[in-house]
């Protein structure tokens, strides 16, 4: 497993050793620059995913093997800058990218000074390191289409996820779960209102995943 990260050696760390935790992967951690892969916004200091960027660049780099990659880019999938914001995403078989940006505080404003006890931001890049790898090895037959739903209705399509709400590979879309008249998560045809990355971790499994989710792990030599 590589994981090419922007100046964050801690947070990689943290997060090549919740992965040889979960997965039983041992990492090799890069010192990266993205400058000509992650294009800004019409806000500079806000980013576009820039997917096929970053995998045009890491294929040259390392043909066919899985990188993950850690910046504290603010990154948004969408034309709408408020609200437009991912913590992280997975691309393709091979890239997932790790924001950490919006950890570091109660709520999920972008900071690059830690304001919360280091347990807490440890835990969080965890959670996220494991989440986004799991979309690549997690091969669950229960798994359901997720959509983040707002206060206007509008739909922001979140692929598959779990249904089991202490597994690490269930959906969370903000530090804090939204205020129910805010927006909530669609999993499936069912409404729910618990998908705050803290309230998670308060309930995750001792393991990280669901039995489900945990045997359903297939891993190829493109990760090793």
């Amino acid at each position: 497993m590589i994981i090419a990260h922007e100046n964050q050696e801690y947070e990689s760390n943290v997060i090549a050793e919740a992965i040889k935790e979960v997965y039983e992967l041992e990492s090799k951690i890069i010192n990266s620059n993205f400058d000509n892969e992650f294009k800004p916004t019409s806000q500079n200091d806000k980013f576009n995913t820039s997917s096929y960027n970053l995998r045009v660049r890491l294929d040259k780099e390392f043909m066919n093997k899985s990188v993950m990659v850690i910046t504290q880019r603010d990154i948004y999938a969408s034309s709408n800058l408020e609200d437009g914001w991912w913590l992280g995403y997975s691309s393709g078989d091979l890239l997932q990218v790790v924001s950490s940006v919006r950890l570091k505080r109660e709520d999920n404003k972008p900071s690059k000074t830690l304001e919360v006890s280091q347990e807490v931001y440890k835990n969080r890049l965890k959670l996220l390191g494991i989440h986004e790898l799991g979309h690549n090895l997690v091969k669950s037959s229960k798994l359901k289409h997720v959509s983040y739903v707002d206060s206007k209705g509008n739909r922001d399509s979140l692929g598959k996820h779990c249904t089991d709400n202490c597994c690490a590979l269930y959906e969370f879309i903000d530090i804090k779960t939204p205020k129910p008249e805010d927006g909530y998560l669609l999993l499936g045809d069912e409404k729910r209102f618990d998908a705050g990355v803290d309230e998670i971790l308060s309930r995750i499994h001792k393991n990280w995943f669901c039995n489900d989710c945990k045997d359903s792990i297939k891993i190829d030599d493109r990760y090793r």
